[in-house]
């Protein structure tokens, strides 16, 4: 708050009827909407809660929560025919549908391999 005016408002998991809230009583749209997002729980409906008041979907949990379940037979299949890994097919369907994505690499990994790997088939990443 810089002299009593919000500059952003960032929540965490906010459910539709507090997105509201915060708007009706600051004036202020939230930027983001950090939520758990992934193919197996895609968020439909708060997804087109954020669309709809201009905010930006950001998934905290990009991959799946605790476990990956990459053995997914459209996931696995879209690995294959692209020639990348399942990881990559999971974090490109978040970047075509617009959503902000934090990734973190598993300890002992390196991004530095899949954005090299996404490069060089002219993805962005």
């Amino acid at each position: 708050i810089a002299n009593g005016v919000f500059l952003y408002l960032l929540p965490a998991q906010a459910e539709p009827d507090y997105l509201q809230r915060i708007i009706d009583e600051t004036g202020v749209t939230p930027a983001v909407n950090q939520v758990e997002l992934h193919p197996r729980f895609a968020q439909a409906d708060l997804r087109a809660v954020h669309e709809r008041l201009g905010i930006r979907t950001q998934s905290w949990s990009p991959l799946g929560a605790r476990k990956p379940r990459f053995d997914e037979l459209a996931i696995a299949e879209a690995a294959r025919a692209h020639d990348v890994t399942p990881a990559q097919v999971v974090l490109r369907w978040h970047v075509q549908r617009g959503d902000v994505v934090l990734y973190d690499a598993p300890r002992g990994r390196s991004m530095a391999g899949q954005h090299r790997h996404a490069a060089c088939r002219g993805q962005r990443t």
